[in-house]
């Protein structure tokens, strides 16, 4: 089972997405420490939308599993962007190309490695290249010794999240994506 930490502190929010967590998070105010199960509000997904002048961008998250949907899209939303999610490749596929027929596509794409019964970022990225070669793309996965995560961009990818990832690690690469700078190199 995955786990999810949350923590909440002094007025700031930390969340941290992946297997097993145990995080330190810094908050504003002091050092928190969490390794909880969400609380139920986080149990249902935010994936949608949050229209404001101030939002960023669109980012889609695909991920087969609910709860770290649920999260992911809160830490996506938490680093000021708008949010939609989708439980595998193929769902993503569809709400690339709908958001692309409506005007308003999708800035970066975050695609989970693994998906239980369904289609996986490694088969996903390569049809999301045909359509669309200039979408920053991202893997995510909880499995850095994958050859995919260890060379990313030779599968098509721009970015590599390893679960978990922290709100900051989400942030800095979402920054570095949109404003052309390269993400970290290839071990």
């Amino acid at each position: 089972m995955t786990k999810i930490g949350v923590g909440n502190g002094n007025g700031g929010e930390a969340y941290s997405l992946g297997r097993s967590v145990a995080q330190s998070a810094l908050l504003s105010g002091g050092i928190g420490r969490a390794d909880l199960e969400p609380p139920a509000a986080a149990k249902k997904p935010p994936c949608a939308p949050r229209p404001g002048a101030d939002r960023q961008g669109l980012v889609l998250v695909m991920d087969d599993e609910e709860m770290v949907r649920s999260i992911a899209g809160r830490m996506v939303q938490a680093c000021g962007f708008d949010v939609e999610c989708a439980s595998d490749g193929a769902e993503a596929i569809v709400k690339l190309e709908g958001a692309r027929r409506s005007g308003r596509p999708f800035d970066v794409v975050i695609l989970d490695l693994t998906v239980k019964g369904g289609m996986g970022g490694e088969e996903a990225i390569r049809k999301i290249r045909e359509m669309d070669a200039g979408i920053k793309t991202v893997v995510s996965s909880g499995y850095s010794d994958n050859p995919v995560v260890s060379h990313y961009r030779a599968y098509g990818f721009d970015a590599c999240l390893n679960k978990p990832y922290t709100v900051t690690a989400l942030k800095e690469s979402l920054a570095a994506l949109l404003n052309g700078a390269p993400a970290e190199p290839e071990s």
